[in-house]
């Protein structure tokens, strides 16, 4: 078995030598290099090593930057690179992770950790470069999508401005007619209400008053004395009238009765004679306060009459918001699925590329036209390609019409995997650093699903003949999904007033 190699790459020569040492302790054979610059030009003119320990501060090109320039090189972008620094922190291990690093030692490097790495890349001697393919899968029919013709990018903004322009101008202004509409009625029968309570309320007042002054003009300034010498009056002329009526009764009982005050049985009719203006009674004070109530029902009656409607109108603007939130969702589920009519890349492409960079660009413009709130994430999934080596030892993928038993692999280890996925170029780590995107509102993140979830079934393998057969599958699952994701919808107070 071939003797496995190292490249490390560090300014400080004692670093180099420490690292070195270590590494030849597991039968590894190193070459080191003293700048960045140094490995990119070694990395040229050599087969590539198996491992690159790449260190971040140096002078010139530093550690990350290398990173970038390996990784954007298809001749040595599967090579896997580890970061060793002296910096801590998640910041800087997810910034080198997103570059294409597989991993980040911390110095002084211990050399539990190291074993770690040493074992997680497949370095040791005894150990296999490449898993077996796997041929021990049930069968099951093949499963082959269609092909979809690209969309381009014009179609996509087309149809995301379209359908915004139609769901805003349309929602909104038949929001703004029904509610100002609601609220012009809602204004008037208020406005008649209050009118019609106040016209009552004035009325029974005058009476009142009126009232008042009659009682004040017949009792005038001694009226409790005049109320006494009345009721006396009434009594003695009661008695007499009672008296007369019987003695009456004896000598003609068809001569009429003539009684003044109260007849007998009636409380109701209860007069006060000897005065300039017309008796008030007991069945008039009766009338006054069953008017007064009647006005008071009504006037209650009306206003919840008005506050029904006032519940009808909130109900309404209720199912406004909801089909608003509707349309929106939908709105967005239409964008997302045009989106990701052409979201598959090839091998030697890389997922997170100019492109991509050019599209988010593009959505994120037309998210924040509509406010939108949220997340956008990238899915990157890896296809299971079926690949073999060119003559510098690098992966890559055969002619269609190669038989399937002359595949060295079918798909990379993990390792390699997270490789492949998180390649980017220079454009796109640089659209990345341009956040927060709408002040925050739009957050963008990046996760990886391998190829652990693939969107499409593989063939089984006994009955696949050439290479094109099975890679037609692994490139429809070597895609990058765009996902909007908005944020929960809040409750919004509309106001009547």
């Amino acid at each position: 078995m071939p003797v496995k190699r190292a490249l490390v790459v560090d300014d400080a020569r004692l670093a180099r030598v420490v690292l070195s040492r270590m590494l030849e302790t597991y039968k590894l054979a190193v070459d080191t290099s003293e700048s960045a610059e140094d490995a990119l030009e070694y990395l040229s003119s050599n087969k590539p090593p198996h491992v690159i320990f790449m260190d971040h501060m140096m002078p010139g090109m530093d550690g990350l930057e290398a990173v970038q320039a390996i990784k954007q090189n298809p001749r040595t972008a599967m090579i896997p690179i580890i970061m060793y620094t002296s910096k801590e922190g998640e910041f800087y291990m997810g910034q080198a992770r997103a570059l294409g690093a597989v991993g980040v030692l911390p110095k002084p490097i211990k050399p539990a950790e190291l074993e770690k790495i040493i074992h997680g890349l497949n370095l040791l001697p005894d150990q296999p470069d490449l898993p077996s393919p796997e041929v021990s899968r049930k069968p099951v029919p093949p499963v082959m999508a269609p092909k979809t013709p690209p969309v381009p990018r014009s179609a996509v903004v087309e149809v995301a401005q379209e359908a915004t322009l139609k769901l805003e101008h349309g929602t909104v202004s038949l929001l703004k007619r029904l509610l100002d509409d609601q609220r012009t009625k809602l204004k008037e029968e208020l406005t008649s209400s209050t009118d019609d309570i106040a016209e009552r309320v004035a009325q029974i007042l005058q009476q009142k008053n009126a009232a008042a002054s009659r009682w004040y003009h017949f009792t005038g300034e001694y009226g409790w004395l005049k109320l006494l010498t009345l009721l006396a009056s009434v009594a003695f002329l009661a008695v007499l009238t009672f008296w007369h009526a019987g003695r009456d009764d004896l000598i003609d009982s068809k001569k009429p009765q003539e009684t003044v005050g109260m007849l007998p049985g009636d409380a109701s009719s209860i007069t006060f004679a000897n005065t300039d203006k017309a008796p008030m009674t007991i069945a008039h004070q009766n009338a006054l306060g069953e008017e007064e109530n009647t006005t008071l029902q009504e006037a209650i009656e009306k206003r919840i009459k008005a506050e029904e409607k006032n519940s009808k109108l909130q109900q309404t603007i209720e199912n406004l918001k909801t089909q608003m939130v509707d349309q929106r969702r939908r709105l967005l589920e239409t964008v997302e699925w045009t989106i990701n009519l052409n979201n598959q890349h090839s091998f030697e492409q890389m997922p997170l590329g100019d492109y991509q960079a050019s599209l988010l660009n593009e959505l994120i413009s037309r998210l924040t036209a509509i406010d939108f709130k949220g997340a956008v994430r990238l899915k990157i999934s890896v296809g299971d390609f079926c690949l073999i080596r060119n003559e510098t030892g690098d992966y890559r993928v055969p002619p269609d019409d190669m038989p399937i038993q002359n595949c060295q692999t079918l798909g990379l280890t993990p390792e390699q995997s997270m490789a492949q996925s998180t390649r980017q170029s220079f454009g796109f780590t640089r659209f990345l650093s341009g956040a927060p995107y709408n002040s925050g509102k739009i957050n963008i993140d990046v996760v990886t699903d391998g190829k652990e979830k693939p969107l499409y079934k593989y063939p089984i393998l006994y009955s696949v003949k050439t290479a094109g057969e099975w890679n037609r599958v692994a490139r429809l699952n070597n895609r990058v999904e765009i996902v909007i994701i908005p944020a929960p919808e809040k409750d919004t107070e509309i106001s009547l007033h």
